[in-house]
């Protein structure tokens, strides 16, 4: 069993060796196959590639804020990017400007049924499988044909990035050497024109809504002003200052309300002593009078005095009325100018605070209005001035040799096969 387990491998090489023109025959056919592959069948198919460079500091023109921010340069934003440079959008701008619907190599239309396909036709058409071709709208079908155009081109196209860099490679493969620089160039063109598109149309958006809002609050700032101006019309023109002596005014005329109110108890309280008070002695004694007490001295001796005494007397009384009846009015006097302060103090306080909040509005909607003006002519002056976050480092060159098919790797391919 052993023995019969162990390959000889001088046998084997006398086999090959017995079929070496075999071996040989094989291989040749194999090569000549795959050279006439190579060389006569196979399109030769060029690749061309542009580079592009996202740029993360950039100087502005004028010192303005702008609109749209520039690029970071982080990893998400290359990444975005990247499928910016592949997205169907992009794409769709290069088919219209190169007219590539028009390119027999792009659109499948155009191109002559090949030999398999005219077959197969034949026999579905024999077996009565072959289906009648289905009425599309025109403009369907005009889109149906730009959308295969567009895959057809996004086949052809391969967008890289440098790693641990900001460098994008645009690789188109053509079937000629000069379309597919021309193609690789475009969509690098494209590329920095839309960012420049972006920033214009946000720009532009931008200047629409705030010559709107500059609008509005304009509106708003004079309705603010013209309510200001006509309350300032209808009041009596205040400001804090005044009010503020008018309520130190107010506290003197309360002060003296109290010391008149004092002045009027005494003097009512003179005058009900007065009025009350039983005999002459009482009544001299009440009334403080140095005549009024020598009269009442002179009664016992001199009949008369006691007349004279009685007349000063009520003389007396009716002068204690009078201020009685003084302090009484000047107390309602005083409270009365206090009422009337008081309530004009209250009006302008409030007249004050109208007056302020109105104030304040107007300021605001002015702050807001000269903001937004601001804004309006800053944004405006850079929808000129828009600059692209990329920028091209190097153009397509046209390639001499095709880049498809490998004609030595077919061949060597092609000799292992046989070989095998």
């Amino acid at each position: 069993m052993m023995e019969e387990d162990v390959i000889d491998l001088g046998q084997l090489v006398s086999t090959l060796w017995r079929g070496k023109w075999i071996v040989g025959l094989i291989t040749s056919l194999a090569v000549l196959a795959g050279g006439y592959y190579a060389y006569a069948v196979a399109t030769p198919l060029y690749t061309s590639s542009s580079v592009v460079m996202l740029e993360t500091d950039q100087k502005s023109v004028v010192d303005l804020e702008s609109v749209v921010g520039g690029l970071t340069g982080d990893s998400t934003e290359v990444n975005t990017e990247l499928e910016v440079l592949k997205s169907r959008g992009l794409m769709g701008k290069v088919v219209d400007k190169l007219d590539l619907i028009s390119d027999v190599e792009f659109n499948i239309e155009l191109q002559e049924a090949s030999l398999i396909d005219t077959l197969q036709g034949y026999i579905k058409s024999a077996l009565g499988l072959q289906v009648g071709p289905e009425e599309i709208p025109a403009d369907l079908q005009e889109k149906l044909t730009r959308d295969s155009v567009i895959s057809e081109l996004l086949k052809r196209v391969s967008v890289r990035n440098v790693p641990q860099s900001l460098v994008f490679q645009v690789a188109v493969t053509s079937e000629m050497s000069t379309k597919s620089a021309l193609i690789s160039d475009t969509i690098v063109d494209l590329y920095i024109l839309n960012q420049i598109e972006v920033k214009f149309d946000a720009t532009v958006q931008a200047t629409t809504w705030l010559t709107d809002r500059v609008a509005e609050l304009q509106i708003q700032l004079e309705t603010a002003e013209a309510k200001l101006s006509e309350f300032n019309g209808s009041t009596a023109l205040i400001s804090q200052e005044v009010l503020q002596a008018q309520e130190i005014q107010l506290k003197d005329l309360r002060e003296r309300i109290l010391l008149a109110n004092t002045s009027k108890e005494k003097t009512a309280a003179r005058l009900k002593a007065l009025t009350t008070a039983e005999g002459r002695e009482a009544q001299a004694e009440l009334a403080g009078d140095p005549q009024l007490k020598r009269l009442l001295r002179q009664i016992s001796s001199q009949p008369a005095a006691g007349e004279a005494f009685d007349t000063l007397f009520q003389r007396l009384v009716a002068r204690a009325g009078l201020e009685a009846n003084r302090a009484a009015q000047q107390v309602v006097s005083l409270e009365r100018s206090a009422q009337e302060l008081s309530e004009q103090v209250a009006k302008q306080n409030v007249d004050l605070i109208a007056l302020q909040q109105l104030t304040r509005e107007a300021e605001a909607i002015r702050l807001l209005y000269e903001y937004f003006l601001t804004r309006l002519k800053e944004t405006s002056a850079q929808e000129g001035i828009q600059k692209a976050d990329s920028r091209r480092l190097s153009q397509a060159v046209v390639p001499l040799n095709p880049s498809e098919p490998k004609k030595s790797l077919i061949l060597a391919m092609s000799g292992i096969l046989g070989l095998m």
